[in-house]
C-alpha cells in the first residue's frame, strides 16, 4: 500500500497536532482481489489519538464500490500498551462493526513491531450480528 500524508500541523501550544492524508491498498485473495482508496484525518494530543477515515473498496469480481467510514480512538496506557477502539460503518451495505482491543508496541521497536488482540461485534441491516476475536502481529522489515 501507499500512504501520502501531511506533516503534523500544530494546533496551538497545548492543543495537539492534526495530520491529513490519503492512501491506496491492494490485497490479493485466491478468487477476489480487493482495492481500497481513501482519505484520513488524525488528531494527536498527549495520550489520545483519534483517527477518522472514509474509504472505498472495489473487489475484482464485482463492478460495485463499497463506501465505509471509520472512527478509531486510541489511548496510550503506558509507553508500550495501548487501548484501541474502532467503529466502522459500511454505508453501502448498511452494516456496522464495533471493535475493542489492546495493542503492545515494544519501546525499542515502536514503529516496526506491534502485537494486538481485538474483540468485535458486526451487525447487518437485519440487526443480526456475529462476533470474533482477532490476533494481529505487524512488523516492518
Amino acid at each position: 500500500g501507499v500512504i501520502l500524508s501531511s506533516a503534523p500541523l500544530a494546533l496551538g501550544k497545548n492543543s495537539g497536532t492534526l495530520t491529513f492524508g490519503t492512501g491506496f491498498f491492494a490485497k490479493e485473495f485466491d478468487t477476489n482481489d480487493k482495492h481500497t482508496g481513501g482519505s484520513f484525518a488524525e488528531y494527536n494530543y498527549k495520550r489520545l489519538k483519534l483517527n477518522m477515515q472514509i474509504a472505498q473498496n472495489k473487489y475484482s469480481n464485482s463492478s460495485n464500490f463499497e463506501t465505509s467510514f471509520y472512527l478509531t480512538p486510541e489511548f496510550r496506557i503506558s509507553d508500550s500498551l495501548y487501548l484501541k477502539t474502532r467503529f466502522i460503518k459500511n454505508i453501502t451495505l448498511n452494516t456496522k462493526q464495533d471493535e475493542f482491543g489492546l495493542a503492545y508496541k515494544p519501546k525499542n521497536n515502536k514503529n516496526s513491531l506491534e502485537f494486538e488482540i481485538n474483540a468485535s461485534n458486526r451487525y447487518n441491516q437485519n440487526s443480526e450480528y456475529n462476533q470474533r476475536i482477532k490476533f494481529t502481529t505487524s512488523f516492518k522489515i
